[in-house]
């Protein structure tokens, strides 16, 4: 069998990675070494939304599916890579995502390039291009099932509005049972394209989210 090109858009965790507001850091504790003991073992201690991850329902409705519950083909299928034009704090509208309506509607998974990926780790990362509501209403109408994004989230970002105390695109996906993936790596080498998606979150049982390897083949 013939495989395609990979790659790999997944931010590799550390404890330097940027954390959620609100959220505790990661930390990444050593408490086995050799040769003191007979094998290297570290704890790992983050939030279930850090680095490059996945959303559940679960995630903003208490009786939403989580991660766990779904069958593991529900995280592979067909997907088109939209450039987007993003600008810090701007909304990203449907007219932006017209043009490749028809190549969204043939794909379950539509992973959004705003560019914003080369800011990751920085403060200005937090100040990322958002989906308006209706531009998630829309990808929603397309019958698109799994949304990913290069930003921290598809919500406006805390610059824009302080106050922001509930997220409504996210609660229009996942209402709806549109998985979100967040942090996503730069995609400028697959813009425009069609490719196979493979975005595996770990198995944890009742998870609302968690890091996921998202990979991409075309």
């Amino acid at each position: 069998m013939s495989v395609g090109t990979l790659h790999d858009l997944s931010h590799k965790l550390s404890p330097s990675l940027p954390t959620t507001p609100g959220m505790p850091a990661a930390r990444f504790d050593e408490v086995w070494r050799v040769p003191e003991r007979m094998a290297n073992v570290t704890l790992y201690s983050f939030s279930s939304h850090f680095g490059t991850h996945m959303d559940a329902p679960r995630h903003y409705y208490n009786e939403g599916a989580s991660l766990d519950e779904y069958d593991v083909s529900r995280f592979r299928g067909p997907g088109f890579v939209v450039p987007v034009a993003g600008a810090r704090e701007t909304e990203i509208t449907p007219a932006e995502i017209a043009p490749y309506r028809d190549e969204i509607a043939e794909a379950p998974f539509v992973l959004l390039s705003t560019g914003w990926a080369h800011h990751f780790g920085t403060e200005e990362y937090r100040r990322h291009p958002y989906l308006a509501v209706e531009t998630a209403e829309e990808l929603l109408a397309l019958g698109v099932r799994c949304v990913i994004l290069d930003v921290m989230t598809p919500d406006k970002p805390l610059s824009v509005d302080p106050t922001r105390s509930d997220g409504p695109v996210h609660r229009v996906l996942l209402g709806n049972d549109v998985l979100i993936v967040e942090n996503a790596a730069p995609m400028a080498a697959v813009e425009g394209k069609r490719v196979e998606v493979m975005v595996f979150p770990i198995a944890i049982e009742d998870s609302n989210g968690a890091p996921v390897r998202l990979v991409v083949e075309t």
